[in-house]
């Protein structure tokens, strides 16, 4: 999608421009985190809950999947593309 040069461009610029953000993903943190949500969630409901997450990345996937698909099986055909010839045809029965 984008090329090396481009890759390390984007990275300098979101460093500059978001620096608190440029180490939110280290190990540390994300143990952190982990401990957080077991405080908060408990052990007992964590497969469940990683089991309706899972379930719900599929159905957003699966949704977005079904609107290509319909965008690219239906042509719709606006009105501002319409030339006058196809707007007075519609109008007369």
């Amino acid at each position: 999608m984008f090329t090396a040069p481009l890759k390390v461009e984007l990275f300098i610029l979101f460093r500059r421009e978001f620096p608190m953000l440029s180490g939110l993903f280290q190990p540390m943190h994300l143990i952190v985190i982990l401990v957080i949500v077991l405080i908060i969630v408990g052990p007992g409901k964590l497969p469940q809950l990683g089991t309706d997450l899972a379930k719900g990345i599929k159905s957003f996937k699966r949704g977005i999947a079904e609107l290509k698909d319909e965008e690219n099986a239906t042509p719709v055909k606006h009105e501002a593309n319409k030339t006058p010839i196809e707007h007075k045809e519609e109008k007369t029965p």
